[in-house]
């Protein structure tokens, strides 16, 4: 379980993307490209070095092997950030954007995001370690506590070594379940993957967000909503969807977060809900179609 990314400037349009196969990532690798950056990226293994700069054959993209950091046992992956940190602070590198996640900011004791609250950055998961290590959290609690404390991590290493200026970027997560009934929204709040990597981008090059959690998150959602939105704007679905009929959408309160850091500072405009999750599905299509035809 890797709970790192980071985006680190080596001058001043030469930068380094660590995880550069991962969902996220290779978003972020696309717009910096696109907005005239020179990126060298790692990646785990030859193989994946191979495809890398496959994907990438311009002269702006170079990668490197850097084995795993960590290992699948939990406490190796609580280092993983860590370790990126001070091997960037050994090289000189003073400047650091950090993937980080809403898990980091979320409180599931008070009710997690079904409730009527506005998280901000101020706010952190309170749960703990030793909560984690006890295997009476669930699955995703234990995702939000190796979150929370890796991003803590690259806190504390900052504030023994202030000239690397950090800023981390806080995103919801957003997952989909294929199922035959509308499931139950667990996180009712989404943010397009291509706002998320272009935060990213644009935090590189702003210094008012340097020592800023920036929260990102472009609405609330359900499942009921989706299943909705596609009936009535890709009809061609309608058999594969989950069926309406008795189901009522989920009433909340749905939590929000303060995203004026990313909209005042960074100028961001988040991507609507139809918008995401339309062109989300037809990616996932196109996928599909793409593999039926190389059988």
């Amino acid at each position: 379980m890797s709970t790192y990314q980071l985006v680190l400037p080596l001058t001043e349009s030469d930068y380094q993307i660590t995880g550069v196969t991962g969902f996220l990532a290779t978003h972020v690798v696309d717009q910096a490209l696109k907005a005239g950056l020179t990126v060298r990226g790692t990646v785990r293994s030859a193989a994946k070095l191979v495809d890398v700069k496959k994907r990438w054959p311009g002269t702006n993209f170079d990668a490197v092997v850097v084995p795993d950091l960590v290992t699948g046992d939990y406490t190796e992956a609580l280092k993983g950030t860590l370790k990126v940190m001070k091997a960037a602070h050994k090289a000189g590198v003073t400047r650091i954007v950090l993937t980080a996640s809403i898990a980091g900011v979320d409180d599931p004791t008070k009710g997690g995001f079904i409730r009527d609250y506005t998280y901000t950055a101020t706010d952190w998961n309170p749960l703990t370690y030793e909560m984690a290590l006890s295997g009476n959290l669930p699955g995703l609690g234990t995702y939000a506590v190796s979150k929370t404390l890796a991003e803590k991590a690259a806190w504390d290493f900052v504030k023994a070594h202030p000239e690397i200026k950090l800023t981390a970027i806080n995103h919801v997560v957003l997952v989909i379940s294929g199922t035959t009934e509308v499931p139950k929204t667990g996180v009712p709040l989404f943010v397009d993957v291509r706002d998320a990597a272009r935060a990213h981008v644009l935090a590189l090059k702003n210094d008012a967000v340097i020592g800023q959690r920036v929260l990102l998150n472009g609405g609330s959602y359900t499942f009921y909503q989706i299943v909705k939105l596609l009936q009535q704007k890709r009809p061609e679905l309608a058999s594969r969807l989950p069926s309406l009929e008795g189901v009522e959408d989920e009433p909340g309160p749905f939590a929000r977060v303060d995203t004026a850091i990313a909209e005042k500072t960074l100028g961001m405009q988040f991507l609507s809900f139809e918008e995401s999750f339309l062109d989300t599905i037809d990616s996932l299509v196109a996928i599909e179609n793409a593999d039926k035809a190389r059988m």
